[in-house]
């Protein structure tokens, strides 16, 4: 295998990673569309920013050991689909964290590049 896919092959599971919890952050910006006041407005905004800082962390996690990040981002996107009966909401959430969970388990399977 060549360095520069290597170097994708190393690089796209983390930026995607990245990419998703960002996503997710996202999310968390309804939380300034209530009438309440300002403080249950922030405490909502933290509440809902809980599951970008966990994916955000699994990246962290997996930044050394993308075998284990593998795990926690397959093991997010199957107890998400458990946990919601809609299909659109598990393809557009569960699907991409199973995706880069896979991407993170080939990335561990494949030998670091040479630099």
């Amino acid at each position: 295998m060549s360095v520069t896919r290597e170097l994708v092959v190393l690089w796209t599971p983390r930026l995607l990673g990245i990419a998703f919890s960002l996503f997710l952050a996202m999310f968390a910006l309804d939380a300034f569309t209530g009438r309440g006041s300002v403080a249950s407005a922030v405490a909502a905004f933290a509440v809902h920013l809980m599951p970008s800082v966990g994916m955000a962390l699994a990246v962290a996690l997996a930044w050394r050991r993308p075998w284990l990040g593998g795990l926690v981002f397959i093991c997010a996107g199957v107890a998400y689909s458990l946990s919601v009966q809609r299909i659109d909401w598990i393809l557009v959430i569960a699907l991409p964290l199973c995706l880069v969970g896979l991407l993170f388990l080939y990335s561990a399977w494949r030998p670091m590049p040479v630099r």
